[in-house]
């Protein structure tokens, strides 16, 4: 019978609890992002249901049709924010293709309230202020790390309801592409506040101002 020194044998006790740690964290990773999978699907089927309801408008709907969309609507805000939270915190975990399935699907979701948002405006009156921040996950784009604590400092202690969405000018969506086009945007950092373009960045001042913040 062979006997392993001391030395081995600690090596390998090191690597089998090395294994058992890494199999561990990555389960409860996966488990993690199932229940974020299933908050983002949740999230999805209650946008598209909103925006199915516009489907069956007349030419003028009733101020209580307004009202429902309107409390649903500053809801889907509310919850996109603590499931962007979510995002931030999860891109941390070790698998790394899932997550990236579930930040398409939260894009999604988060162009899916801007329609809402467009309709909203078009049929009834809204007071809601929405944010495309387009930038880009290149380190050498210091201007959109910028941009972007900028846009969160501004929305700070704002009681207007501000709806932001963050687009990656890479992300392969066509539905991304079409909207960049339509805008004409062709850089990063930029912003659509309302119909407004603006690119680079902007002072907290003046953002917060666009943003009807008091």
């Amino acid at each position: 019978m062979v006997k392993l020194s001391k030395y081995i044998l600690a090596a390998i006790i090191a690597l089998n609890i090395a294994i058992i740690v890494f199999s561990t964290v990555s389960y409860f990773d996966s488990q993690r992002l199932i229940h974020f999978n299933n908050e983002i699907m949740l999230f999805m089927i209650d946008a598209q249901d909103m925006q199915n309801s516009f489907l069956e408008l007349g030419p003028e709907p009733d101020a209580k049709f307004c009202s429902l969309i309107d409390v649903a609507y500053g809801q889907k805000i509310q919850r996109n924010d603590e499931l962007a939270g979510k995002m931030v915190e999860y891109e941390q975990a070790n698998l790394v293709q899932e997550f990236n399935v579930l930040k398409r699907q939260f894009l999604l979701s988060n162009l899916q309230l801007y329609r809402i948002s467009a309709l909203q405006k078009q049929y009834c009156s809204s007071s809601h202020t929405d944010v495309l921040f387009v930038y880009s996950s290149s380190p050498d784009c210091y201007e959109c790390q910028v941009a972007g604590n900028i846009l969160t400092d501004a929305r700070k202690g704002c009681n207007a309801r501000v709806f932001v969405t963050d687009i990656e000018e890479k992300e392969n969506l066509v539905s991304i592409a079409n909207i960049l086009d339509s805008k004409n945007i062709t850089s990063a950092p930029s912003f659509i506040i309302g119909d407004e373009v603006i690119g680079g960045i902007i002072k907290k001042d003046k953002l917060r101002e666009m943003l009807n913040c008091e």
